[in-house]
């Protein structure tokens, strides 16, 4: 019953707010100028990137080299203690060449750069090394992509699309027999990080730059971009004919300045639904899981009225902040409630705000599962969402 309470109350909170939100941001009306359409125009052609951790190689006009080093961890029984989980390090090293579509066509035509902002095709595959031995030595994926990454200042980038993969885990079964776990899956991937990028020059069209404008925001309905859908199918498991999942996370927020202060309220209503299909020996087994989180955080804009005062920023909720959120989690069998604070950083872009948040976290209700041993009380999260309204 509290569930629902609190439910009810913040969706209507919210769509009482909506058309509120709507007379507030067209009555103030003050432009302000970003060089964000600059970028395209700078000519890059070597990167080092954040999100994932890796470098980007310009070959070309249109084709790129990505090299991505990659860590991978997951939790294992522990053969001697059946009770404990333990964690397992796999390192690869994942490479990608890419395709921008039409970036040829665009420079000489004089749209752009030689840069890294575009539309692309992908191939990608990993190489293990490093540590990895026996059968993690053995560990196979192969990848294609189709995506757009943009270069949205200085330091930052956007990378976001759709990804097909197939992976190939050997693992041993109950009588030491070798066996291989095969996935194929696809799903959408949101990637917001930071670079350093050599910028060799820029072109002669810098006196064409068309700037991109935006208005003061006093509130924000947003949907969160990351990894939203995901659907796999996976063989190979011991008696398991076949495994199938659909995964779904819906995640929507409202914030709100309050009043023209520098703080505003943020609430976030966010779910994972998992429909699938196991076969074991023949037998169908329907499974569903699902869980259901809220989320409300005061935050404070540091030093926005200056900014303001100074014409550098309007009366939005874009910058740095800090933060004081409680947590709410609920699952079939489960509930997990943290009370969070910490720092962050926001922005808006067209109609995208990317965010960086980095957070203490104190369990205030729930029992933590025996096998949550990669629960840590520092987080971080990266969020791209799309704003509704």
């Amino acid at each position: 019953m509290r569930r629902i309470i609190i439910l009810t109350l913040f969706l209507s909170y919210c769509l009482t707010q909506a058309q509120a939100q709507y007379r507030e941001d067209v009555s103030d009306s003050i432009v302000y100028v970003s060089n964000v359409d600059k970028i395209l125009f700078e000519e890059v052609k070597f990167a080092y990137k954040t999100n994932p951790l890796g470098i980007e190689q310009k070959i070309g006009k249109v084709f790129s080299l990505n090299l991505l080093p990659n860590l991978n961890t997951r939790v294992v029984a522990n053969d001697s203690l059946p009770n404990e989980r333990e964690v397992e390090f796999r390192f690869t090293l994942d490479w990608e060449l890419r395709y921008y579509h039409k970036m040829g066509s665009r420079i000489n035509n004089g749209l752009q750069a030689n840069n890294i902002t575009g539309r692309y095709f992908a191939i990608g595959t990993s190489i293990v090394f490093g540590g990895a031995t026996g059968l993690n030595s053995k560990y196979r994926r192969f990848s294609t992509r189709y995506g757009y990454q943009r270069k949205i200042s200085k330091r930052e980038y956007l990378d976001v699309g759709l990804d097909l993969q197939y992976t190939r885990t050997p693992y041993l079964d109950d009588l030491d027999v070798e066996r291989n776990l095969n996935a194929v899956s696809i799903s959408n991937y949101t990637r917001y990080g930071f670079l350093i990028a050599k910028k060799d020059r820029s072109t002669k069209n810098d006196r064409n730059i068309v700037f991109n404008y935006f208005t003061s925001r006093k509130s924000a309905w947003r949907i969160n971009l990351n990894r939203i859908i995901r659907l796999s199918n996976v063989r190979g498991v011991m008696d398991v004919d076949n495994f199938f999942v659909f995964a779904i996370r819906p995640n929507i927020s409202y914030e709100r300045k309050i009043a023209d202060s520098v703080f505003s309220l943020d609430q976030e209503l966010s779910s994972s639904i998992s429909l699938g299909n196991r076969v074991t020996q023949g037998a169908p087994l329907e499974l569903f899981e699902r869980s259901i989180r809220y989320r409300i955080a005061g935050k404070y804009f540091y030093k926005m009225k200056k900014k303001q005062l100074e014409g550098k920023s309007g009366n939005n909720l874009s910058g740095a902040y800090l933060f004081l959120r409680a947590s709410h989690t609920q699952k079939p069998n489960k509930t997990d409630g943290f009370t969070e604070f910490g720092i962050g950083s926001q922005r808006e872009l067209d109609r995208v705000f990317v965010g960086l948040n980095l957070y203490g976290r104190i369990r205030t209700y729930g029992s933590k599962y025996f096998d949550d041993v990669l629960e840590t009380p520092i987080s971080g999260e990266i969020t791209v969402s799309y704003i509704i309204k």
